[in-house]
């Protein structure tokens, strides 16, 4: 934000690392989309759709726009509010996201899509959680053993379906 404005996309790579592609695709793909598709189930089903489509063809014409946009929203109302985004985003991380969604019926690969959702539950806890010592210390315990777990599954998959395509 520079003199009251917003300032967006003006200094995100195009060449970014998947990694960060990744990463800012999910206030895309954690946030926004589950949040319009809440209105798609309204009134105005038209305008949703468009603003959806406008969401993901600007994010995957400069990846992190959206990203940049949630988090520029939250710090210029950050006077008013204890917002924070990175709290945000872990409380989204439960939410379903078909576009990080496993499908294929195979036990290891159910298996792996469980222990995803698990983990993806405890973290949205970590906000409500880490006030209290006590309980954040049993958060990271369970997010310690449910990692574990994810990781086993992933395992699993790995070794019984060599022909599973790797992310590129």
């Amino acid at each position: 934000m520079t003199n009251g404005r917003i300032q967006l996309g003006s200094n995100m790579a195009t060449s970014a690392s998947k990694e960060q592609k990744v990463v800012a695709s999910l206030a895309l793909h954690g946030m926004v989309l589950p949040t319009i598709d809440e209105l798609q189930q309204g009134q105005n089903t038209h305008g949703a759709k468009i603003l959806r489509d406008a969401f993901v063809n600007i994010e995957s014409q400069i990846p992190g726009i959206t990203h940049q946009f949630l988090n520029a929203i939250i710090e210029s109302d950050n006077s008013k509010t204890d917002l924070n985004f990175e709290q945000s985003m872990l409380r989204y991380a439960v939410t379903p996201c078909k576009e990080y969604q496993l499908d294929r019926p195979e036990k290891e690969f159910v298996r792996l899509s469980s222990r995803s959702t698990a983990l993806k539950s405890i973290l949205s806890r970590i906000p409500d959680d880490i006030g209290d010592r006590s309980k954040f210390l049993n958060t990271i315990k369970s997010i310690a053993s449910a990692i574990k777990e994810m990781l086993d599954a992933l395992n699993d998959v790995c070794k019984k379906h060599k022909d599973f395509k790797k992310v590129s």
